[in-house]
């Protein structure tokens, strides 16, 4: 199995600890398939584009905070001098 350090998602669920756990119930009624390698993939790939968008959105939001929080001390500033 090749590891890759920088996605730890794909480790996960490609771990033999993750299939020792959940393959007791792979005869259990109901019980779910395991996903294609690729699908495993395709799901992770996503995700991590997901959280990359999050990223960019709280730093836009740090950004946005940072702002505020100038504008209300330049307000006050120009309050109390006046």
């Amino acid at each position: 199995m090749k590891t890759d350090c920088a996605d730890p998602s794909t480790l996960i669920l490609q771990s033999s600890c993750f299939f020792e756990r959940f393959d007791p119930f792979a005869d259990a009624p109901g019980a779910l398939e395991k996903t294609p390698i690729a699908e495993q993939r395709r799901i992770v790939a996503k995700v991590d584009q997901l959280m990359a968008l999050v990223d960019q959105l709280e730093a836009q939001l740090d950004a946005s905070r940072t702002s505020a929080a100038n504008l209300l001390s330049a307000l006050v500033a120009e309050l109390t001098a006046a």
